[in-house]
């Protein structure tokens, strides 16, 4: 599940008053953790689960002055389902010279798919293996074992002075 919150409208015509969720979630069909669920959702019964995460009480004015539309957005969900090795073609299939794979939906290992440098990634991946250049696409940033950032959020989280 995927929340994201703010204050400001996102069109002109909304009231300046309201607090606006926008949120995701991919496990459509799973077990529900704050609400019964019998079949498809409605509005108020995602709302129930979105809150009991976030620690409010299922009767509260949040849950019940809400208004929640639901919609399917399967293009956009796709990208971040359980996947195995395989179900995407590789940018440059094996045995093949003249053919290539870019965007979002072939395979780059150790790369993080709905990115722009993910799309950028395999085109110059594609472009580098069916020319045969030496030189390669730049290595995947790996900030999460990065001591320094990681330095830097342990300082950030126990408010020390960066």
């Amino acid at each position: 599940m995927t929340d994201t919150y703010g204050w400001e409208t996102n069109t002109p015509d909304e009231a300046d008053a309201r607090f606006y969720l926008v949120g995701g979630g991919i496990a459509a069909m799973a077990a529900a953790a704050f609400m019964i669920r019998d079949g498809d959702v409605i509005g108020r019964e995602i709302m129930t689960e979105v809150l009991g995460h976030l620690q409010f009480d299922s009767d509260s004015q949040a849950i019940l002055n809400a208004i929640c539309i639901p919609c399917m957005m399967p293009f956009i969900t796709s990208q971040f389902m359980p996947r195995e090795e395989g179900d995407r073609p590789q940018v440059v299939p094996a045995g093949y010279k003249n053919l290539a794979f870019f965007g979002q939906y072939c395979e780059l290992p150790n790369d993080v798919v709905f990115t722009v440098e993910y799309s950028i990634r395999t085109a110059q991946w594609a472009v580098s293996s069916l020319l045969g250049l030496k030189r390669k696409p730049p290595k995947v940033y790996k900030g999460a074992t990065d001591p320094r950032v990681l330095f830097k959020a342990f300082k950030a989280l126990h408010d020390m002075d960066a």
